[in-house]
C-alpha cells in the first residue's frame, strides 16, 4: 500500500477528506434548514394575530407502529367566526388532552392558516442548530487539521535542505 511522506496511505487520506466534507455538507444543511425554518415561522408570527383556542379532539397517526396524535383545536378571529384548526405536529404520547385550552397564531388574511404556541417551539430548530455546528465544526476541524498537519511536509520538500549527519549514539 502506497504511504505518502506524511506517513498516512492514500486510502486514509482519501476517506479522512472525505469525513472531512460529509461534515461539512451536513453541517451546512442543517444549518440552512434551522435558518430557514427560524425566518419561516418568525415571518409568520410576526404578522399574525392571536386567540385562545380549545383542543376538541386528537387525530391519530400510526407511524410505523407507534400510534401518534395531533391536536384539533377550534378559535375565534377577531370577526368572531369560528375556525378549527388540526395540528400538523404529532406526538407519541399526546401533548394535549382534549378540552385543553391553547394559544394559535393566525392569518388575518387567511384565519384558516393557523400554528399552536407550544412552550417547545424552537425545539426542533435547535436540535439541527446544534447539529449543524456540531458537523459543520467537525469538518471544518478535520479540513483544517489536514491542511495544517501536511503543511510543514508539503513546504519541506520542494524548499528545503538536505543536510548529511553522521549518526553517533542514542541515548535511554
Amino acid at each position: 500500500m502506497p504511504v505518502t511522506h506524511t506517513g498516512e496511505s492514500e486510502p486514509m487520506k482519501k476517506m479522512f477528506h472525505t469525513t472531512a466534507r460529509i461534515g461539512l455538507a451536513i453541517g451546512i444543511l442543517c444549518l440552512a434548514g434551522a435558518s430557514t425554518g427560524y425566518l419561516t415561522m418568525s415571518s409568520f408570527r410576526r404578522h399574525a394575530a392571536t386567540a385562545s383556542g380549545t383542543v376538541i379532539d386528537m387525530v391519530s397517526y400510526h407511524n410505523g407502529g407507534d400510534l401518534t396524535y395531533a391536536p384539533v383545536v377550534t378559535y375565534y378571529d377577531k370577526k368572531r367566526k369560528r375556525h378549527t384548526y388540526i395540528s400538523h405536529a404529532y406526538a407519541t404520547p399526546a401533548a394535549y388532552t382534549i378540552g385543553e385550552g391553547v394559544y394559535v397564531f393566525y392569518n388575518p388574511q387567511h384565519p384558516e392558516e393557523a400554528q399552536l404556541v407550544p412552550f417547545n417551539t424552537h425545539t426542533g430548530l435547535m436540535v439541527l442548530l446544534v447539529v449543524g455546528l456540531l458537523a459543520g465544526g467537525m469538518g471544518i476541524g478535520l479540513l483544517y487539521y489536514r491542511r495544517s498537519a501536511s503543511h510543514p511536509q508539503n513546504w519541506l520538500l520542494p524548499n528545503g535542505r538536505s543536510v548529511a549527519v553522521e549518526f553517533i549514539k542514542m541515548k535511554k
